[in-house]
């Protein structure tokens, strides 16, 4: 038996003006569902100046916490959520076009990057300020915080090349070529090392931070335009989600590719739930979620093809509660997981 339970829409008011609303809907299930997800929650953020060309670029989870972070491109804010309460907590501003965050828990700073003056703001995660800017030549795309070797690396896609700074003096440290245009960046926080995906010569670079090099580069083959990156590190697999819709399982020691999927077209980002062994993916051509269960080390299925949004393009799952949360104009639609049976057909779903 099904039961369905239903909440009206409850707006917070916060910041003064800002006003915050989520609307959720949830189904408890006696023990599986025909569908591999169910859509939960749906919150606003700030009204946008131009609600046609509002844009969320990448979501992230900031380590061991409930906070998740927005970078609100259009509007060239960092929104931070209580991902507990589903509630806007702070948004930090004078961030150009700012993309995403790199979040330092153990010194309460994060690393943005902002396209728009191709900077590295250093924002104070307590007072929710930004402290300073380090620019660059080039322009950053893709941020994230190696907290095995405690560096910051940074993605420039004019450059073609990976930045490493040390948070401690706030510096760039290391200027890595990568001989090809990144998109997507993992760090593997048992070895340290950085996956990362570079669009126009169909590779995966394995970077080494320390060492500050490119140690290995593992060719994309099977897939086009590869743009999202997931990684399983337990089990040493890499998930590269392709705009062809292909979602190719590499080996990550010798880069060898042991399955591949079919998903939606235009996938942009991906991101690997380790509990319920699945890979989440953004497919913002063919306005759809890929839900994609790890079967074993050397193969994968697909559970469902979800229908989302026009042009949804940022996923992220939330660590402690495997929610599944995606960025779409001013909102950001939030998924929790159900159970699938084993070698149930699960069709295109609304």
């Amino acid at each position: 038996m099904t039961i369905r339970l239903a909440w009206r829409a409850v707006c917070f008011l916060v910041f003064g003006a800002a006003t915050f609303c989520a609307s959720a809907t949830a189904e408890l299930v006696s023990e599986y569902s025909p569908k591999s997800v169910l859509l939960v929650a749906e919150l606003s953020l700030p009204h946008p100046t131009n609600a046609k060309s509002a844009f969320v670029d990448t979501l992230t989870f900031a380590p061991n916490s409930h906070t998740l972070y927005a970078g609100y491109a259009s509007e060239n804010l960092l929104v931070a959520i209580d991902a507990s309460k589903n509630e806007l907590v702070a948004s930090i501003s004078d961030l150009p076009n700012v993309r995403a965050i790199a979040v330092i828990p153990e010194m309460k700073i994060g690393f943005t990057c902002n396209r728009l003056d191709k900077s590295i703001s250093v924002v104070d995660l307590k007072t929710n300020v930004s402290l300073r800017k380090i620019v660059i030549e080039g322009e950053p795309s893709t941020i994230l915080y190696d907290s095995k070797v405690k560096l910051i690396y940074v993605a420039d896609s004019v450059g073609k090349a990976g930045l490493v700074i040390d948070p401690e003096t706030q510096k760039v440290v290391a200027n890595i070529p990568l001989g090809g245009t990144p998109e997507s960046a993992r760090a593997d926080l048992k070895s340290g090392l950085i996956y990362q995906i570079l669009s126009d010569t169909q590779e995966v670079a394995v970077i080494d931070p320390v060492d500050r090099s490119v140690s290995k580069r593992f060719k994309i083959v099977g897939g086009e335009n590869p743009a999202g990156l997931a990684l399983d590190s337990a089990h040493r697999r890499i998930f590269v989600a392709c705009e062809n819709g292909i979602l190719l399982m590499m080996n990550a020691d010798s880069g060898e590719i042991v399955a591949s999927c079919p998903i939606g077209k235009g996938a942009d980002t991906a991101d690997y739930d380790s509990k319920w062994k699945r890979v989440y993916t953004a497919n913002g051509r063919s306005g759809t979620m890929s839900v994609v269960e790890e079967t074993s080390k050397n193969s994968c299925t697909v559970l469902e093809e979800v229908e989302t949004f026009p042009e949804a393009r940022s996923l992220v799952v939330d660590p402690a509660t495997h929610r599944i949360y995606l960025s779409h104009s001013d909102k950001i639609a939030v998924y929790t997981p159900l159970k699938v049976p084993r070698n149930a057909h699960l069709e295109s779903s609304p």
